[in-house]
């Protein structure tokens, strides 16, 4: 029997190998499903199509959000600590000054008693000092006559000194007599200059309370500075005393309430304000207008409000301001074909809570209409954001965007 060569067996091996390897291929590029990626195409900019008289194509539609004047305050504490009262509660109409919440003061309430006691006694010093004038005058007094009385004294003296110094040519006066009249006249000298010196320091003293020409007096003038400054700590917590009541702003009505008594409240800015307000009459309406539409909005012309669900009424809006800034959109209005990469105009209206019969926070459909349009329709459905310029997938068909009619130029 003759047995196939080495060679022969490793190329029949590889061959086979080679072949069940393209048979797997196969099977797996048969098998598996086969997926065409369409080319997204944005289509290209054309002009607004032209608009004839009661064309409702021109209307410029936006999703507005009702809000309070001004826009909602949330409140907050510039000093943290435990509430120990919330005197309203929400829906409650305040004035300015009223009080929202309530901090423990107890720590604030002793040091303004300290404080108070401190401007007490620094008050006190000064009526005292203001006392001693009189004992300071007659202090002058008495050293001032004391000056007057050695200085006799000291005149006597030298009067005895010359008499017995002329007493000596003659032999009636020893040596020893002049010398003790001589001793005599240098302690009233010395007294001279006591009292003199005693007299300068009773000058100072006065000079201290009552000043010297026009100047204030220094022991008063720092009296006062101790008043003034004791005065000024008195006030400084007097001012932390009153930072632990937060009170209302202003007038307008509580919206909303997320601290209770007993809880800490921190100084730093909360994600979920404590208290919110603002003043909800009348109400602002911001309404985001897409940047395709803005060329065609006009502060003048006409807007009207659709709250949501009640389709059968629209309310007149009172136009206000348009913020200078165009952003980023930032409202979402939750619609599946809603774009977020585009840009918005924040235009403000103005209505009363009676006519719109909406509250702060609720999203309503805002309708523009330009000079030669009509309202789309007599029941508009709620409107979503501008839809996506992406091209439909391939076999899909696009669906109009209720309540709100696009031109060509996609406004």
């Amino acid at each position: 029997m003759i047995l196939p060569s080495r060679s022969l067996l490793a190329w029949i091996s590889l061959t086979l190998s080679l072949g069940l390897l393209g048979t797997g291929v196969f099977l797996v590029w048969k098998n598996n499903p086969r997926f065409r990626v369409a080319a997204t195409r944005l289509p290209p900019p054309t002009a607004p199509a032209s608009t004839g008289p009661g064309d409702t194509r021109s209307v410029v539609a936006g999703v507005g959000i009702v809000e309070s004047a001004g826009r909602n305050v949330a409140v907050g504490s510039p000093l943290s600590g435990v509430v120990v009262a919330v005197p309203v509660e929400v829906g409650d109409r305040v004035t300015a000054g009223t009080p929202l919440i309530e901090l423990d003061s107890r720590s604030a309430r002793a040091a303004v008693a300290v404080s108070q006691a401190e401007v007490g006694a620094q008050r006190a010093r000064l009526r005292e000092l203001l006392a001693q004038v009189a004992n300071r005058r007659a202090r002058l007094a008495s050293a001032t006559a004391s000056v007057r009385q050695a200085e006799a004294a000291l005149a006597f003296a030298q009067h005895q000194l010359q008499r017995v110094e002329s007493l000596r040519d003659k032999g009636a006066a020893t040596g020893e007599e002049i010398e003790q009249r001589r001793l005599n006249r240098e302690t009233e000298e010395v007294r001279v200059e006591t009292a003199r010196a005693t007299q300068l320091e009773a000058q100072s003293d006065l000079r201290l309370l009552v000043g010297e020409g026009e100047t204030t007096a220094p022991s008063v003038a720092l009296a006062e500075a101790l008043i003034a400054q004791a005065e000024a700590a008195l006030r400084r917590d007097q001012v932390l005393l009153e930072l632990h009541t937060i009170c209302s702003p202003g007038p307008c009505q509580v919206l909303q309430i997320k601290i209770r008594p007993g809880e800490f409240l921190p100084a730093n800015q909360l994600t979920t304000p404590a208290i919110v307000v603002g003043v909800t009459n009348p109400l602002h309406v911001r309404v985001e207008i897409d940047e395709a539409d803005i060329p065609r909005f006009a502060d003048d012309a006409p807007a009207y409000a659709q709250v949501r669900g009640r389709t059968d009424r629209q309310v007149p809006l009172k136009f206000v301001r348009r913020e200078p800034l165009v952003t980023p959109k930032s409202s979402l209005a939750g619609g599946q074909r809603e774009r977020i990469d585009t840009r918005v105009l924040e235009v403000i209206y103005s209505v009363t809570p009676e006519e719109l019969q909406a509250t702060v926070g609720q999203l309503v459909d805002v309708y523009v209409i330009p000079p030669g349009s009509t309202f789309p329709g007599s029941q508009p459905a709620p409107l979503e954001a501008a839809p996506s310029t992406a091209a439909p997938a391939e076999g899909a068909q696009a669906e109009p965007l209720p309540g709100r009619t696009r031109d060509s130029s996609g406004g």
